[in-house]
Order: structure tokens, then C-alpha cells, then sequence
């Protein structure tokens, strides 16, 4: 996916670049697990991990979708 998005706007790279990392370091099922197998509950326990405002729920949900639709 992050090959996808190399010719957006600085800004918008790292940022997305960023949730990228954070996916792959913290989530439950670990980062080597197939994405067909991956359950709607694991990405909102995930996502429940971090005290963020509604900004910043919203863009990690933008990606998540961006990443199991590509």
C-alpha cells in the first residue's frame, strides 16, 4: 500500500506512513497475519489502543479502509 502513495504530498506520506508503522508494531494479531483472516473486533481493539481525538480516529479509519480495499 505505502508504494501507492509515494506521489501525494510530503505531509500526507508520513503521516500515513506513520499509521503504517504503528499497525505493523502494535496490533493484536501481529503483522505477518493474512489480511482475510483479519476480524472487524482486532482493528477496532486496536484502534481502541490509542486516546486520540475524532481528527485522528478518523484518518486512521480513512487508512485502514485504504489498506484492506487496495
Amino acid at each position: 500500500y505505502l508504494s501507492t502513495i509515494q506521489n501525494q504530498k510530503p505531509a500526507t506520506v508520513y503521516r500515513k506512513t506513520h499509521i503504517a508503522k504503528r499497525l505493523l508494531a502494535d496490533f493484536p494479531d501481529g503483522p505477518n497475519c493474512q489480511i482475510s483472516r483479519v476480524k472487524r473486533s482486532a482493528i477496532e481493539a486496536w484502534l481502541a489502543m490509542y486516546p486520540f481525538g475524532r481528527a485522528s480516529y478518523n484518518l486512521y479509519v480513512l487508512f485502514i479502509k485504504a489498506v484492506f480495499l487496495a
